[in-house]
């Protein structure tokens, strides 16, 4: 997968996802993260598990 996008039904909205490995650049403070260094330590419940 290299991105996926999510299109609001109900607004003018879209979200665009970029591929876990891809590298997302912030511009405006000349900074650049992988998506998985920023949940590195993050522990999530597997889906359809009781939180």
């Amino acid at each position: 997968m290299r991105q996926y996008v999510l299109i609001a039904q109900d607004r003018p909205a879209i979200d665009a996802y970029p591929d876990p490995e891809a590298p997302i650049h912030f511009e405006s403070i000349g900074c650049t993260l992988l998506l998985r260094e920023v949940y590195d330590k993050a522990e999530f419940e597997a889906p359809g598990q009781p939180t």
